[in-house]
């Protein structure tokens, strides 16, 4: 009997502690502002095209950041992401900062400089095509070394 005791024991285990995920608040998906009719232009965002279009012009300021967040793009709202285009001068440097949200994924269209203040340096100079993490509060430098060419990377973030 010890044995089949055992057995339903551990079924009943298996079956408590089997986990089930979603969005936070699923009522929130795809709102948009009242009164707006919502068709494609709803879920398209254009906002971005102006960074990628003068790709070969430098910024005006050393580091420029170009958002798509919810604040510029309304249907955004309820999806806890946003993205942005990171625009290097030659030279330019994004000071060291923590990164306010979850967690960022960012592809490198060029070669920029991180580093990671803890003690360690872990990318360097890393390659056009490289795709990093950085997660919440760890503190980080961006830079373009080059004296000549933009650099341009793309981030996108989950929201705490």
């Amino acid at each position: 009997m010890a044995p089949n005791a055992l057995i339903a024991l551990a079924l009943v285990l298996a079956t408590a502690s089997h986990a089930l995920a979603g969005d936070p608040d699923i009522t929130t998906d795809f709102v948009v502002p009242g009164g707006t009719v919502t068709n494609p232009a709803t879920f398209t965002f254009t906002g971005l095209r102006s960074a990628v279009q003068g790709a070969g012009v430098p910024p005006a300021s050393p580091f420029k950041v170009t958002k798509a967040s919810q604040v510029e793009f309304p249907a955004l709202d309820g999806q806890s992401v946003s993205m942005a285009v990171l625009q290097y001068a030659p030279g330019g440097i994004n000071a060291l900062h923590t990164h306010p949200r979850r967690v960022r994924v960012t592809w490198r269209a060029s070669r920029i400089g991180v580093v990671y203040h803890g003690g360690d340096t872990f990318d360097m100079h890393s390659d056009v095509g490289t795709v990093s993490i950085v997660c919440h509060r760890i503190k980080s430098t961006h830079l373009n070394s080059d004296s000549v060419d933009l650099c341009n990377a793309t981030g996108s973030s989950q929201s705490l």
